[in-house]
């Protein structure tokens, strides 16, 4: 695969599918807000991503910023809940989200969006993934 051309020289590098197909993801990544230092993780260990444009769900820039709101939270707080309970990383960059982490993490978090995006309060929200979690684990029902 021919990667870059410096005058009559070129630059070729090889790897295989799965290699090339994390280099591509790496540079989405990057253009999506996920800083270079986290991405050495999703590298190096099995992880996933999923992204998504808010305004393909809400069909309005004003319903997207509202949910974007209710996503962040005051200060950032629902966001850092959402990432200590589901141990995904979330990155927001102007409408889209995009969820970072191993794919059980990637899931429930994005499980979390769902609801918010349906409009459940916050703390709706954080129960129904505690629910789910538990009963993941095997932990009591509920």
């Amino acid at each position: 695969m021919e990667v870059g051309r410096l005058g009559d020289e070129s630059v070729e590098v090889s790897c295989n599918s799965r290699e090339f197909a994390k280099i591509r993801d790496v540079i989405y990544l990057v253009t999506r807000g996920v800083p270079v230092n986290r991405l050495e993780k999703y590298l190096t260990a099995e992880e996933y991503y999923l992204s998504f444009d808010l305004r393909d769900l809400t069909h309005t820039r004003s319903v997207a910023e509202r949910i974007i709101g209710r996503i962040l939270g005051r200060n950032g707080s629902m966001k850092k809940t959402i990432e200590e309970l589901t141990d995904a990383s979330i990155y927001v960059k102007g409408s889209v989200v995009t969820v970072l982490g191993e794919y059980s993490a990637v899931s429930e978090a994005k499980a979390v969006i769902d609801d918010l995006v349906a409009g459940k309060p916050h703390k709706v929200a954080i129960l129904n993934s505690e629910r789910r979690i538990a009963q993941g684990l095997g932990l009591k029902k509920w």
